[in-house]
């Protein structure tokens, strides 16, 4: 699969994020050292979120009995659409498939990414299948 990506996205560094704990103030990691007096949760709302859920990713992996580390939890399905386009959609040489009615983000993703959209629409007198 990671053949498929991007030959700049495989050639990335990794970014690697300030470290993550609760207590530690972290303005290289842009957040706010004060938390708003009515605020009592325990890491604050001036701050980031942990940067990977792991107890979610262990919990679905145990779920669905597969390797946490095949997991990519994300923070709705817009951002996770945004993501495999990013990695696997070259500007200009690459086009994503769209069957239409379907959800928008696919068509948004691949315009801002500067794929191609193809739209082949869901044939609704037969039930929505597919025009092959």
């Amino acid at each position: 699969m990671l053949e498929l990506a991007r030959p700049d996205i495989r050639a990335l560094k990794a970014y690697e994020h300030a470290r993550w704990e609760p207590g530690l103030v972290r303005l290289n990691a842009n957040e706010l050292p004060w938390r708003s007096p009515a605020e009592h949760s325990e890491a604050g709302l001036n701050r980031y979120p942990e940067p990977h859920p792991h107890v979610l990713a262990e919990a679905l992996a145990a779920h669905y009995g597969v390797p946490a580390s095949m997991l990519l939890p994300g923070r709705g399905s817009d951002e996770a659409i945004d993501v495999l386009i990013r990695a696997f959609c070259r500007a200009r040489e690459d086009a994503v498939l769209i069957c239409p009615p379907t959800f928008s983000m696919y068509a948004v993703a691949a315009r801002i990414q500067g794929a191609t959209v193809l739209e082949v629409p869901l044939r609704r007198g037969a039930g929505f299948a597919l025009d092959t």
